[in-house]
């Protein structure tokens, strides 16, 4: 099946505010308090916030996804698993962010204004790297398949390692000169 989600618009669309509610309401495209796992299928999502949020972790087994995000393309709090499929981000703030992020085969292509991937952990005591940083117990592992990045900022942002054991990488960028195609 198809699923097309609108919330909010990340292609440049302005969000008004209703100033008579208390009850706020998430821009988010897919977002779930545990776990978000997708077998199948073709998913468009153009989001004002993250278009796909886990507090906990993502799979994607297979599936085609168009993604435009004025924040996160996918963000999970712990674990994202990319198994396959094709995964295209067009436009994001930072494309893909979690604690670890796993790439075991498919294609995916992010378009980001700051870091393309970037691993942290919202929930971490993290200690200092000799002022480089905060370090944590998180990775980016690229296994297969391939991965192109575009990004202003960081191409591959990681505060933990980066093991990259098979698969295609392909940075293009960063445009600002504080910032490198590697960072861990």
């Amino acid at each position: 099946g198809e699923i097309n989600i609108n919330s909010g618009g990340g292609s440049d669309n302005e969000s008004t505010e209703n100033t008579e509610s208390t009850e706020e309401i998430s821009k988010k495209g897919i977002k779930a308090g545990v776990n978000i796992i997708v077998e199948n299928g073709k998913v468009n999502i153009d989001s004002l916030e993250d278009s796909i949020h886990s507090n906990g972790d993502i799979t994607i087994n297979l599936g085609e996804f168009s993604i435009t995000s004025a924040d996160d393309g996918i963000h999970a709090d712990n674990i994202i698993n990319i198994d396959n499929g094709l995964i295209n981000i067009s436009k994001s703030y930072e494309g893909m962010e979690g604690k670890t992020i796993n790439i075991n085969d498919g294609e995916v292509n992010v378009t980001s204004s700051d870091d393309g991937i970037n691993i942290s952990d919202p929930n971490s005591d993290s200690t200092t790297n000799a002022g480089f940083g905060t370090v944590i117990d998180g990775s980016l592992n690229i296994k297969c398949g391939k991965l192109t990045v575009n990004a202003s900022a960081y191409g591959l942002d990681s505060n933990g390692s980066i093991n990259l054991s098979g698969g295609v990488v392909i940075v293009n960028g960063p445009e600002n000169s504080g910032n490198g195609a590697l960072d861990y």
